[in-house]
């Protein structure tokens, strides 16, 4: 009886991968050969055909370029070819729809405005336009931080979306806001 060389296995420990990690690790390769991991055969190659951003590192690990990173809401699927060639040239190939896992993102302030110089009137507000990359998500605002805050309040319009308004008007002869200087 002669021992023959039989096809083995390739597999991937994960096909998924969440957005936005620039450089992750997607999953790690095996090849379990039905001769046995001592078999004179049981070390392999692999190859990759897929997208440039992808590649197998020293390892076995399918990874991401360092450079690059992937956007669930632009492209949440990448079709590849893996293939594993032991010693004798024996070569075994899945395929995969390797996955984009979608995570939830923090919407973009898109009007920076960081000061907004004026005399106060409640009528006087500042839009508050922000980006959210999570196009169902449902955006609720409030304001956290700052020892002024009490004199804010943060407007909700259907059709022209936030703004920041005050809530109660400053004192203008006597600044009564935390650094008695008139600026909140």
């Amino acid at each position: 009886i002669n021992n023959i060389n039989e096809i083995h296995e390739v597999l991937l420990s994960s096909s998924s991968i969440n957005e936005n990690i620039s450089g992750g690790v997607i999953g790690v390769l095996s090849s379990p050969d039905p001769d046995g991991p001592n078999d004179e055969n049981s070390l392999y190659t692999y190859s990759l055909t897929a997208d440039s951003i992808f590649f197998i590192d020293s390892s076995n690990n399918l990874r991401l370029k360092p450079s690059s990173s992937l956007d669930f809401e632009t492209k949440n699927s990448y079709p590849m070819n893996i293939s594993s060639t032991d010693l004798a040239g024996l070569k075994a190939e899945i395929q995969i729809n390797m996955t984009v896992v979608d995570v939830n993102e923090a919407p973009i302030l898109s009007n920076s405005t960081t000061g907004y110089d004026m005399w106060a009137s409640l009528n006087q507000t500042l839009p508050l336009l922000f980006v959210d990359p999570d196009a169902n998500d449902v955006l609720t605002l409030s304001i956290s931080g700052g020892s002024d805050k009490s004199f804010f309040k943060i407007n909700e319009d259907s059709s022209s979306g936030f703004s920041l308004g005050f809530n109660t008007l400053p004192n203008a002869a006597n600044y009564d806001d935390s650094d008695n200087d008139g600026v909140y």
